[in-house]
């Protein structure tokens, strides 16, 4: 099943961007089984056939998935595994796809890797689950441990022709969401991409009220960001599925997501 994605331009804070191209592509993890543990598979020849298959299609970008991880989710320190993409394959995945005419977005995520063993403590689903509670030290740690991993990747993007988007962060916007400082820790981790990747920053939320699944989100961010992204999996009728259902579906999203941006004195353009 391909999942397309376009990329609207999205400001907060009232003013909006500039116009950019509208980016067409997918959302591309390579051998991605459950636990995202085959995604060093980018540099195989089926990836790069994949990666064909893709352009014909008329996409002009491509979201290349990439994993670090904690080992529980009170774990404070992030870190590459045996199942993280090596540098080096990235680039060579952004090689082919720039080769192809096709902008990268890198989509930086944290993943749990007491999930592989069923080892993780009470409560420990999987990342949105991280917190620490009233534990200033350790939220220090975990978002010192965070913005490097981020910085890692806004380096390698800088490095990188072809990468045009990184993603700051991955359906975390709920943690830590009762903490004074949230919307400055992440402000934080933002400005150090900055610093790092010229390009353009996204986060990816997930859920928005009214959205099943959803939940009320921290947008105190937002407006330092060059887009805003939403994970979300709208309930598409019909099988076969026709193009028509999920046009609807995404309509029913686009209804949703209008409030939000209203609320926070945002625009949005539709795809």
């Amino acid at each position: 099943v391909l999942v397309a994605l376009a990329y609207s331009a999205v400001a907060v804070g009232g003013s909006p961007l500039r116009a950019t191209r509208l980016r067409k592509g997918m959302c591309w993890g390579h051998g991605k089984t459950g636990f995202y543990n085959h995604l060093y598979n980018y540099s195989s020849a089926p990836a790069k056939a994949s990666l064909d298959a893709l352009r014909s299609t008329g996409a002009n970008s491509v979201q290349i998935e990439t994993a670090w991880y904690v080992d529980d989710c009170n774990s404070t320190t992030i870190h590459p595994e045996q199942y993280t993409p090596s540098d080096a394959v990235l680039r060579s995945a952004i090689d082919v796809a720039h080769g192809l005419g096709m902008e990268t977005m890198i989509n930086a995520h944290i993943e749990v890797s007491c999930k592989y063993d069923s080892t993780c403590s009470a409560g420990c689903g999987g990342r949105t689950d991280i917190d620490f509670g009233n534990d200033t030290a350790k939220w220090d740690a975990w978002f010192a441990s965070y913005t490097a991993f981020i910085v890692h990747y806004a380096t390698l993007c800088e490095q990188s022709k072809g990468c045009a988007l990184l993603t700051v962060h991955v359906e975390l916007q709920e943690i830590g969401a009762y903490l004074s400082d949230i919307g400055g820790r992440w402000a934080a981790v933002i400005a150090a991409a900055r610093e790092h990747f010229s390009g353009e920053l996204t986060a990816s939320c997930n859920g928005s009220p009214g959205i099943s699944g959803g939940q009320a989100l921290n947008i105190s961010y937002w407006h330092l960001l060059d887009y805003v992204g939403i994970d979300t999996f709208p309930a598409v009728n019909g099988s076969p599925v026709r193009s028509r259902d999920v046009s609807a579906a995404f309509e029913t999203l686009l209804q949703n997501l209008s409030p939000l941006f209203t609320g926070s004195g945002a625009n949005h353009s539709r795809p």
